[in-house]
């Protein structure tokens, strides 16, 4: 799949190992470089795979001077944004799903084991692995920043918010415990510093209190999409034949993310992305009762890739097929489909959103197996039960 990247003046698409700007039709795609080798370590040849590497995750400065974007081959990569050379290149432990600003300098990028690390712009005084600064004990999904930066917040696949505090980030100030699955991504609410909205894969959207770990509201969103709750029942996994392992199919279809914006009016909207339906949702966030208030659907012609606003509020959805690119703005209340505003497809462009067919991500790994040990320790009765019984006929039996 291809991504989109926004910042204060330009949109970004990445797919592969190669990422574009949109701002206008003479652009070129950069190419993510080689890795550098890491001191004492051999560089090791990457494993051959049907799926091509990718950039994993980017995000801009708030200046939007400085992108960047981590990839496949466990580095990230730091461009200047005027004239998209690269300013620094570092080799990060594991493999990233976040990435996010605090300031200008420090970079906060969330991993694959649950750990999170800071890496410094203008120092870079680190050795080239950053600084490690909290953990989970599961898979990091999202990290965020709070409006005053006191605050990090990261969620993960079991169920978890964390609210720390910056830089000391190993006192924690408050967990947003309420989720059912894993939490797909956490935002700060524009205009309200104090709260915070997560999407999870229990199909809810939650507003919090985050310093103190209070849920506010949640929102049931496959509903508002018209799709209805799934099957309960427990499956093996497709690839395995061995029963003892089994995958919860979900109960409800999952939010992958959500993205908020605070337009013009003052209206804070939000959208959402939901598992299986090829569009995203509106809703505008209610201030007085700390809940979202549906607005519209906005179904598109193929499955949805990504999603997000760009810098005049314009929402923006990209599509695994023709015509890819939907641009809406919003008038009175909705989103409409622009008459202008839509990047124009040049061949390096739609080179790119071939590529993305290639690249297929999905939600089933982030849903827990459950592991049936009943089955050996009720064979191991069934024998010994067994052996009882033919004790009690006469028969010898060791003890």
């Amino acid at each position: 799949m291809a991504t989109l990247l926004f910042g204060p003046s330009e949109v970004i698409l990445s797919s592969g190992l190669r990422w574009i700007s949109l701002k206008s039709e003479h652009e070129v795609p950069v190419t993510v470089p080689d890795p550098l080798p890491v001191e004492g370590k051999s560089v090791q040849p990457q494993p051959e795979s049907d799926v091509p590497p990718r950039i994993l995750c980017g995000a801009f400065s708030p200046s939007g001077s400085l992108l960047a974007v981590c990839d496949d081959h466990k580095q990230m990569t730091v461009w200047k944004s005027s004239d998209r050379t690269l300013l620094r290149q570092w080799h990060v432990q594991r493999r990233a799903n976040s990435v996010v600003f605090h300031g200008e300098d420090a970079i906060l990028v969330a991993d694959k084991t649950g750990d999170a690390h800071v890496f410094s712009v203008e120092t870079d005084d680190t050795g080239g692995s950053g600084s490690l600064i909290l953990g989970h004990l599961s898979m990091l999904l999202d990290v965020a920043v709070s409006s005053c930066g006191k605050f990090v917040i990261t969620c993960d696949r079991d169920e978890k918010i964390r609210v720390s505090n910056y830089p000391d980030a190993h006192s924690i100030n408050a967990y947003c415990l309420g989720h059912t699955e894993f939490v797909s991504s956490v935002r700060v609410v524009p205009g309200c510093p104090d709260l915070l909205l997560s999407s999870s894969g229990d199909g809810t959207v939650k507003c919090w209190e985050f310093k103190s770990g209070t849920e506010l509201s949640s929102r049931l969103c496959y509903e508002d999409a018209g799709m209805v709750a799934l099957e309960g029942a427990e499956k093996g996994d497709a690839d395995d034949d061995d029963d003892d392992f089994k995958r919860k199919t979900r109960q409800t279809p999952a939010v992958k993310c959500i993205k908020t914006r605070e337009c013009d009016d003052g209206v804070v909207v939000v959208v959402a992305s939901i598992e299986g339906f090829n569009g995203v949702l509106s809703y505008s966030f209610d201030a007085a009762t700390k809940s979202l208030e549906f607005k519209q659907k906005i179904e598109v012609g193929s499955l949805l890739w990504d999603v997000g606003f760009d810098s005049n509020a314009n929402l923006w959805a990209l599509e695994s097929d023709k015509p890819f690119f939907s641009v809406f703005c919003r008038k009175e209340g909705k989103f409409i489909l622009a008459s202008e505003g839509k990047p124009k497809e040049t061949p390096q462009v739609k080179q790119m959103l071939e590529e993305g067919k290639k690249l297929t991500t999905g939600l089933d790994d982030l849903y827990k197996r459950w592991f049936d040990n009943m089955k050996d320790y009720l064979e191991k009765k069934e024998k010994r039960l067994g052996q009882q019984q033919n004790g009690s006929n006469g028969k010898k039996v060791k003890v």
